[in-house]
């Protein structure tokens, strides 16, 4: 696996680049609306305690608060067919749109991360197949449960199958800290989602994990 930073010296440069922030577009299938419009200002809120946070995550997964958001993705090397990275928010009872920087602890807190890994790549497979979206791909934020997980892999390959999605529409991001810790893993998973025709990314590389060497 190898990827560079944006920043790095010229030539080694990250073969995708997000775009800078921006309006963003939200699933209007997944929240109920049929137009996919720009995404409404996040009501302003106190800190919410994770253990009331995690009772939200588990109500969503139950029904509804999830809401996927998908920003648009240049690529420097002119890959054909649009690339978006998929991102989850839970809209609270209060009107706040919580980042999955807020849910994604609360859910490890509750156990309950694996299952929400799920429905995200369960409803970009199923948007993917209500828009017939063609050569468009979605980058999909996995966590190191699932990671680990050797029935994932196997999970999503039944989930395309159902929908009649191609593998290549679907790109599985990684944290690169979550590599480093799980290497095996994270081979085990490269070859498996290679074979189905899927692709492995790495995101989040920082200062401190710049000079190391991902194998």
């Amino acid at each position: 696996l190898r990827a560079a930073r944006a920043g790095d010296p010229e030539g080694a440069q990250p073969a995708l680049v997000a775009q800078p922030p921006g309006p963003l577009h939200r699933d209007a299938r997944v929240v109920g609306v049929d137009p996919v419009g720009e995404v409404p200002q996040p009501v302003a809120a106190g800190p919410t305690s994770g253990g009331d946070l995690a009772t939200q995550v588990r109500r969503a997964l139950d029904g509804a608060g999830f809401e996927l958001l998908f920003q648009p993705i240049v690529s420097l090397r002119g890959e054909d067919g649009a690339l978006f990275q998929a991102l989850l928010r839970l809209r609270g009872a209060d009107g706040r749109l919580h980042p999955a920087s807020e849910i994604v602890p609360a859910a490890e807190g509750a156990g309950l991360i694996a299952a929400v890994d799920r429905w995200v790549l369960a409803h970009c497979v199923e948007r993917i197949a209500a828009r017939g979206a063609g050569s468009t791909q979605l980058f999909v934020s996995q966590s190191l449960a699932s990671l680990r997980d050797p029935q994932a892999v196997p999970a999503l390959a039944a989930m395309l199958a159902r929908h009649g999605v191609g593998a290549g529409s679907i790109v599985v991001e990684l944290r690169v800290a979550d590599a480093i810790e799980a290497p095996a893993e994270t081979q085990r998973c490269a070859d498996a989602l290679r074979a189905l025709g899927a692709r492995l990314s790495l995101a989040g590389f920082d200062a401190e994990l710049a000079d190391r060497e991902v194998d």
